[in-house]
């Protein structure tokens, strides 16, 4: 499985609400972006 999937797969499974720090989507979309991150990070591609 790629970064970019399962990354996809995170954000499709996670929960996340509004707060006045950030919309649910903006939130979610962070939550994808810090996964994809942490796991090109780990197969050492970053």
């Amino acid at each position: 499985m790629t970064a970019a999937r399962f990354a996809a797969e995170v954000r499709a499974n996670i929960r996340t609400e509004s707060n006045m720090r950030g919309s649910a989507e903006y939130r979610n979309h962070l939550a994808g972006v810090l996964v994809k991150r942490a796991v090109l990070k780990l197969e050492g591609n970053r």
